[in-house]
């Protein structure tokens, strides 16, 4: 793609890492008669491909991830927006 001239790259990731809970519950904010109680979710590892495409001082990607381990989210797909600077 080119930009006033300038031809913008698009870049590949493919990233593995590992998510850690270290604490996590549920409650309902403003009640004082409420319950809450913890939720249970274990550690695990992942595998996230991305692709991100710069248009100026403007980043924009999406990626997708799949959990291997644990019993957290199995898959997802997500975008993001950067700036450079």
């Amino acid at each position: 793609m080119t930009i006033s001239g300038q031809v913008t790259p698009c870049s590949r990731k493919l990233t593995l890492g590992y998510t850690a809970v270290l604490q996590s519950n549920r409650s309902i904010g403003s009640c004082s008669d409420c319950g809450s109680e913890d939720i249970e979710l274990d550690n695990g590892g992942y595998l996230k491909f991305g692709a991100n495409k710069s248009f100026g001082a403007v980043n924009l990607g999406a990626y997708a991830i799949q959990y291997v381990s644990g019993n957290g989210i199995e898959n997802g797909l997500g975008v993001s927006i950067g700036t450079t600077f």
